[in-house]
């Protein structure tokens, strides 16, 4: 046969191989990685199938320049041909193939492979025809590692990975016999790879284009661990063998030849040692060889040409050839995390190892997506399927080299799927919690000139000579140039200098950290800000608090003060700034043109009192008496240091100190057990901001991503429902629980995991269990909460358990009538069950509260959850929403275009507007509120104007607005727009906005009188409001400058008014209204009498949905 001339022959063997042909398969596809044009392929199972060809269409020497790769290709042209041609004809092809695809073998653009897709009735099945050759077909050592069977320029020079791809098909059949065997002798040994592998592609491993790992890799792999392995023996069930996989993983094998330390070093990334790239020992440290009695020399000249070893029982073929060292280290590090889940054995560990999906935009702290023009250089060189692979493992050695020890992890990947057009490469980087945010990167001493040298040349004029505390003279990089306010950026901005200056050929660099910064503009969101404002808060206060203490004329002496407001542990997305008139007697009013606010925040302090035994014995007198002593405490303090202090008709004591409005609570717990009673809910409170203060110490971003999940829950209007505390503790749960992965480093990241967490968690049937304490597993005697009061709480939430704990209260009750203490208890209790209208919609367990429900339900008089359980569904499908969104931009390095594009300021904007505007298209109306009367408006994320042009375009053809009806004039359509005169000259006379400037001529003294301290009159109109509508109707409101309430009539509310109405006319009942529509309430009526009762004075116009 002539080399230019091939004679189809039928295949020698046509066999199954893989998983389905050794019991290890999934359910779904994990080999295809993706569709054409960047479509994500289905899961329709796929079967193996190899086929192989006759040795007689190939010649002795066809292992060179590609030629064994062309007729393979037209060997399968052929089949495919055929194939299409017999689907024409009647027969029975045309019976059963659908369709009949080329795609590529692990994106391989010299391998293709035929798809067939079997239509199978229920579900269609997929069959991949692998094509293979005879095993002997080439001589062995003819596709070794250090063999040149490619050419450049007419010389030869080595390609182990081009003769690798030769020699995988040459071993198909012997490694498929291979496993087969093994997964025979083992019994449980499918089940385990089944289980791993839905463990791997549960963390998406399986979904890199390029380099990433396979389900028949990790078959492989655990075959040959259960051989070698002491962690693993053939004697195990699925559990154990999936464990002692993640054991071996992670340990470094014993290896006394040295070989961990002969591996190859490319010179582009080698440099100092604080440059070299080094990774920690695992079990691929010195290369996995399934031949132990192979020669040392053998072994050197494969982990000599591949980063990765693991060599196949036949000594020919290296199963990882094809995986990068960024891959093998993401699966190593995931088994590490899996097995310390796995090892602390709690209630949900199964769940989060391996059901739990964990895609890389939540794995990874930072982002970031380069998009490569391939050099020339590139394109000549063939060892490597695709020149995007090239430049992928060049930019991940520059990163392992630029992020040091900043880094815990490093993955570079495309982010494309095609084979022939995939140019742009995404980065992840899992941040060093400690080192991650760090200033100066230190390089080596001066005395050591190789070194120094190496460091020059790869940070350039970034490098300088800079001497430390401890007289080291070191070379350096200082990122003294990036404001405190922008710190998180300094990885990003490091990483990006690298590789602009290392790597040829990068059209565009864009990264995530940045794309919050807008949104946290005004409260300067970075967490060395929030530090700063919170350390300066603690500070301003335990100035106050020795005043306090050295108090001696008081009835009772203070002996310690404790910060409550989330602002003093940096949670609070707009802490209280300094008002000029909190700053004591005499202070003056600053500038001219500085806005004043009329309504400024306060910081609550809990005030505790040392013990007495002369406290009354009612609770309307000691609640009297504590505010007597709030009072006594604030004259004291005006009195020996001229601090201004304002006491409201309802007894709340604020005292103004350096800026600041502190608000008193007091607590006098020692004093008895009838004290401890009436202030167990200020006990819980106290245990609470302690809790989260200890949170926020621990993790740095903490207070960041609880602002960011603040503002979230406001923008889209569940302030009503939704308590800060409960945001407070969902965030927590994320950083101190973070299942299989590690506490979130970066904003946006945190922010994603706490969407995953709002949006997945079945909170109706689940408690959510916070224990920080706790190792993670909280079952042991370390954990503040108990099993006992985790199943107390999962019967909570069952409700047939409602009526049965209320049955066994009244029981105990009855039995214990003779003891007065116990009685006034389950009394208490009982009354509380029997409000309840059934189980809570979301049960948050933490040490300080075991029942679960005290934000949630225990605080309302009225019994209602919060939220209800209809908010709740809202409230998730908003986040499931804004999750894949963030998902995407994660994913795709902070990139949302599909065009080539810088993606600056611009992009980042329409992020971040993305995820926090409103939908408001489920609301039956809308209150406008006049600018003047919002105490803080420049908080609101969108303009006032902004939010009236995103009502017209989402009820365009249902609401009418005052614009509309100026211009249409219709009468039907000004009824929706209530303006009164009236109002029209209360406007004039009430603004909360700012003090105004006639009463600031008056004096600071008339001025501070006139402050409202504490008020917000949005939330006593919307208090108003829900007492006026009962159960009627539900408010939402973004309380940081929201412009507007949108209001929900239940409708089986009306439903339920329209039947008692109907059933009052059958009895002949007589209405005082002989009109039967006005005694049912409608929702016009509902909303036109909100605007003008409650609303009177605040509210500026009335939108209607007319639908």
């Amino acid at each position: 046969m002539s080399a230019k001339t091939i004679t189809f022959k039928p295949p020698s063997s046509v066999k199954a191989v893989g998983g389905h042909s050794y019991g290890g398969a999934l359910s779904f596809n994990t080999n295809n990685r993706g569709g054409k044009d960047g479509k994500e392929e289905d899961t329709t199972p796929a079967i193996d199938v190899a086929i192989e060809m006759p040795s007689s269409c190939f010649n002795e020497k066809d292992y060179l320049d590609h030629r064994y790769h062309l007729k393979r290709m037209v060997y399968l042209k052929h089949i495919q041909k055929q194939l299409l041609m017999s689907r024409k004809k009647k027969n029975i092809a045309k019976k059963f193939v659908k369709k009949c695809d080329l795609t590529f073998y692990q994106n391989d653009n010299r391998k293709p492979c035929l798809t067939i897709t079997i239509d199978n009735h229920e579900r269609d099945l997929k069959v991949r025809v692998l094509p293979c050759c005879a095993a002997n077909l080439f001589p062995k050592q003819r596709l070794g590692p250090t063999k040149s069977n490619l050419k450049k320029n007419e010389v030869r020079f080595e390609s182990p990975r081009y003769s690798q791809s030769i020699a995988e098909d040459a071993a198909m059949h012997s490694i498929n016999e291979w496993l087969q065997n093994k997964y025979k002798e083992v019994k449980f040994l499918g089940a385990a790879s089944v289980l791993i592998k839905a463990w791997a592609s549960r963390r998406h491993l399986f979904e890199y284009s390029n380099d990433g790992i396979t389900g028949f890799f990790l078959s492989c792999l655990l075959a040959h661990m259960v051989e070698t392995s002491d962690a693993l023996s053939p004697a195990m069930d699925t559990n154990q063998l999936v464990q002692g996989f993640f054991v071996t993983l992670a340990t470094a094998k014993k290896n006394s030849s040295g070989i961990a330390n002969s591996k190859r070093t490319n010179g582009s990334n080698k440099s100092s040692g604080e440059l070299e790239s080094s990774s920690i020992p695992n079990y691929f440290t010195g290369g996995v060889f399934c031949d132990s009695e192979l020669d040392e020399e053998t072994k050197k000249s494969w982990i000599g040409a591949f980063k990765v070893v693991f060599l196949s029982p036949c000594g020919s073929l290296n199963l990882a050839s094809r995986i990068s060292q960024g891959a093998i280290e993401e699966l190593v590090q995931e088994a590490v995390k899996s097995s310390e889940v796995l090892e602390q054995a709690g209630r949900n560990a199964f769940v989060e190892v391996f059901l739990t999906d964990l895609p890389r935009a939540v794995r990874y702290d930072l982002h970031m997506q380069v998009e490569i023009s391939p050099t020339s250089s590139l394109k000549d060189v063939k060892d490597i399927s695709s020149e995007t692979r090239i430049a992928e493992e060049e930019i991940f050695s520059i990163m392992k080299i630029a992020m040091n020890d900043r880094a815990d992890a490093v993955r570079c990947a495309s982010i494309g799927t095609s084979a022939c057009n995939a140019n742009k490469i995404w980065i992840g980087v899992q941040l060093n919690p400690e080192n991650g945010l760090k200033v100066i990167d230190v390089g080596p001493p001066t005395d050591n000139e190789a070194e120094a040298k190496t460091f020059r040349a790869f940070w350039g004029e970034k490098s300088e000579l800079r001497r430390f505390k401890d007289a080291r003279i070191c070379e350096a990089v200082v990122w003294s140039f990036v404001p405190a306010s922008r710190r998180h950026h300094i990885p990003a901005v490091a990483a990006e200098y690298a590789l602009k200056k290392n790597v040829k050929g990068i059209d565009s660099i864009t990264w995530t950290s940045k794309v919050f910064d807008d949104l946290l503009s005004s409260s300067d969101g970075s967490f060395v800000a929030v530090s700063e404002h919170s350390k300066h808060l603690l500070q301003t206060l335990d100035r106050l608090a020795r005043r306090m203490k050295e108090m001696k004329d008081v009835p009772l002496k203070v002996y310690n003060v404790q910060p409550i407001s989330a602002a003093f542990r940096g949670c609070d997305p707009f802490p209280p700034k300094q008002h000029p008139l909190m700053f004591g007697i005499g202070a003056g009013l600053g500038k001219d043109d500085e806005v004043i606010s009329a309504c400024p925040r306060t910081l609550n302090v809990l005030v505790q009192l040392e013990g007495s035994g002369r406290w009354p014995e009612e609770e309307e007198e000691i609640i009297k008496t504590k505010q007597l002593m709030a009072i006594e405490i604030a004259e004291k303090l005006k009195q020996s240091f001229g601090t201004p202090n304002i006491v409201s008709n309802d007894g709340t004591v604020d005292i103004l100190h350096e800026g600041y409005a502190f608000r008193l609570f007091l607590n006098a717990s020692n004093g008895g057990p009838l004290i401890r009673e009436i202030e167990a809910e200020q006990a819980i409170v106290s245990k609470h901001a302690m809790l989260l203060a200890s949170i926020s110490s621990r993790f740095p971003t903490f207070a960041i991503a609880v602002q960011i999940a603040k503002r979230w829950i406001a923008s889209h209007m569940f302030s009503p429902h939704v308590p800060d505390e409960i945001i407070e503790l969902l965030v927590a749960k994320v950083f101190c629980h973070p299942g299989g992965l590690s506490p979130p480093n970066s904003r946006e990241v945190a922010f994603a995991r706490f969407l995953e967490l709002l949006c997945t968690h079945p909170f109706g049937i689940l408690p959510l269990v916070l224990d920080p304490e706790s190792s993670g597993g909280q079952t042991g005697e370390d954990c503040a909460v108990s099993r006992d009061a985790i199943k107390r709480a999962e019967d909570l939430l069952l409700p047939s358990a409602m009526k049965d704990d209320v049955e066994e209260e009244e029981e105990k009750d009855s039995d214990d009538d003779d003891d007065n203490n116990k009685e006034n208890g389950t009394k208490e209790r009982i009354i509380e069950k029997k409000k309840f209208k059934g189980p809570p919609s979301m049960v948050i367990l933490s040490p300080y509260d075991l029942t679960g429900t005290f934000w949630t339900r225990d605080r309302n008089l009225d019994g209602e959850n919060v939220p209800s359980v209809v908010t709740m569904k809202r409230l998730q499908s908003i986040a499931a929403k804004a999750l894949k969104t963030l998902q995407t931009y994660l994913e795709n390095g902070g990139n949302m275009l599909t065009a080539n594009n810088n993606a600056g300021e611009e992009e980042e904007e329409v992020m971040w507007e993305k995820l926090f505007r409103p939908n408001l298209g489920a609301f039956d109306g809308v209150l406008l509120f006049r600018k003047s009367v919002l105490p803080f408006p420049d908080e609101a994320l969108f303009t006032q104007a902004k939010m009236r042009k995103v009502l017209k375009r989402a009820f365009k053809t249902n609401l009418s607005t005052a614009a509309d009806d100026e211009e249409e004039e219709d009468e039907e359509e000004e009824e929706d727009f209530i303006l009164h005169e009236k109002k029209k000259k209360r406007r004039k006379e009430l603004s909360l906005t700012k003090l105004p400037k006639r009463l600031m001529q008056l004096g600071p003294e008339k001025a501070r009188e006139a402050l409202l301290v504490g008020f917000d009159p949005i939330k006593a109109f919307l208090d108003d409001s829900e007492k006026r509508c009962g159960n009627t109707a539900l408010f939402f409101h973004d309380k940081y400058g929201g412009s507007f309430v949108a209001v929900a009539v239940k409708p089986e509310t009306l439903r339920i008014h329209r039947d008692v109405v109907k059933l009052l006319e059958n009895d002949s009942f007589v209405f005082a209204s002989s009109s039967s529509s006005q005694r049912v309430p409608t929702k016009d009526a509902i909303l036109e009498e909100l605007a003008t009762i409650p609303g009177d004075g605040i509210v500026d116009g009335l939108m209607k949905d007319r639908r």
